[in-house]
């Protein structure tokens, strides 16, 4: 896994470890088309339940050009 600076950064800003990717990754439940042809949205599940929205190229699944949690639950 390759994580752009890009990613790193909104990772830290919205607290989400290198570890919950590599989970989420390993746990994809669905993938969606993002805003250009060559990148993929993967939405996989970490250990804890967390959802995490990860855009990769659709050609080189291994490097995340970014990381969002979109839905933090109930309450």
């Amino acid at each position: 896994m390759i994580l752009s600076e890009h990613a790193r950064r909104r990772m830290r800003e919205r607290g989400i470890t290198e570890e919950e990717v590599a989970e989420a990754l390993r746990d994809v439940f669905a993938e969606t088309s993002a805003r250009t042809w060559s990148r993929v949205n993967v939405w996989g599940r970490t250990g804890t339940g967390r959802i995490l929205r990860i855009t990769t190229y659709r050609d080189d699944r291994a490097y995340v050009v970014t990381v969002v949690a979109p839905w933090k639950g109930p309450g």
